[in-house]
């Protein structure tokens, strides 16, 4: 069954972002609809109140480091991904449960096309998993650990966080959605070349020193051929896990029936 599933991904339609059952960006596995809208805004307000934690603690101190602090990919990945994926995610389940009945009260045997704003969504849910591990995996690997809680928050707590929302939300995982992260390291990659050799400043990761280039390069060989691709598949695996639990689960009583199966999209409007 999982080699059946994994040869059904390989195909070039893939890559993109159509779902014949838009719904289940914006539900939970199972339970009341209503329930990932509560969970996506808890989410929210609480990856913003460590947002502003850290512009306070940054605005208190007067750290050496503040013209530094988006050259991390840390601080990339958790402004722009943790945050903004959360942000998009909210916006998405909030305007579908109020503005698109037809896709909330979507039956079984309906298709409709997967608006631009739930691909959005769907495309920084496989971004921000991917690259969130990866964070996690890298920096207590390979960098000194720091015991701090915005370390903590943003080292260790946000993998957490998106193994919890991954496991609540319904959302699939294609197997040739790995290139979206593998694009954003590869961006990050060119930005340290240009940060450190282009503006002669010093090197953002002592794995990522460019006056070092074999030991670079290797790590960049690693992360793209090897990390990303790993981490991804995990996460593969993980989704077809969950959906064999949800399977389990289904016939008890009270358990709502999201129902994703992958249809061609045939004569749907968006």
């Amino acid at each position: 069954m999982v080699w059946e599933k994994l040869k059904s991904e390989l195909r070039c339609k893939n890559f993109g972002f159509g779902y014949p059952r838009p719904k289940v960006c914006i539900l939970s596995q199972c339970g009341p609809k209503w329930l990932y809208l509560i969970c996506t805004t808890v989410f929210l307000i609480y990856h913003l109140s460590w947002l502003c934690y850290d512009i306070y603690i940054h605005t208190e101190n007067r750290q050496t480091d503040d013209a530094l602090y988006f050259t991390k990919l840390l601080n990339w990945s958790y402004t722009l991904l943790i945050t903004f994926s959360n942000l998009i995610d909210f916006i998405c389940t909030l305007s579908i449960h109020c503005r698109r009945k037809d896709i909330l009260h979507q039956s079984k045997d309906e298709t409709v096309a997967m608006p631009w704003y739930s691909q959005l969504n769907w495309l920084f849910f496989e971004i921000s998993n991917t690259v969130a591990a990866i964070i996690t995996i890298g920096f207590y690997s390979f960098l000194k650990p720091v015991g701090t809680p915005l370390a903590l928050e943003y080292h260790a707590i946000n993998s957490v966080y998106v193994l919890l929302s991954f496991f609540i939300c319904s959302k699939p995982v294609r197997v040739l959605h790995f290139i979206y992260p593998e694009i954003y390291m590869v961006i990050y990659i060119v930005f340290t070349v240009i940060y450190q050799l282009g503006g002669n400043n010093p090197a953002i990761y002592w794995i990522l020193d460019w006056n070092e280039p074999v030991r670079a390069m290797y790590t960049v060989l690693a992360v793209i051929c090897v990390a990303v691709p790993l981490v991804h598949m995990t996460f593969f695996g993980l989704h077809i896990l969950r959906d064999r639990i949800y399977k389990c689960c289904k016939k008890q009583p009270g358990i709502e029936d999201v129902e994703y199966e992958d249809k061609e999209v045939k004569g749907a409007t968006v």
